[in-house]
């Protein structure tokens, strides 16, 4: 059985009340945060990178900068 988090019964209510903006908070509680000076990081990256389209999500403008996700929420650091 899959523990129950306040994430996950936020994407399940948004689910079933087709309300996308309590997944975009239920998101927000389970992605850690990233520096505004990493965000333009990411978007200088992204400027230079013609792969890269529409929005970026913390996933990828971590990616762009070269860091990587470390377990569930865990510790970042740089790997470059």
């Amino acid at each position: 059985m899959v523990p129950m988090t306040p994430a996950s019964v936020l994407r399940s209510v948004s689910n079933a009340a087709g309300l996308p903006s309590l997944g975009s908070v239920a998101n927000a509680l389970t992605i850690p945060p990233i520096h505004v000076e990493h965000v333009a990081d990411a978007i200088c990256v992204a400027i230079e990178d013609q792969t890269v389209r529409g929005p970026v999500s913390v996933e990828d403008m971590r990616r762009l900068i070269g860091w990587e996700m470390l377990g569930n929420g865990g510790t970042n650091h740089a790997t470059s």
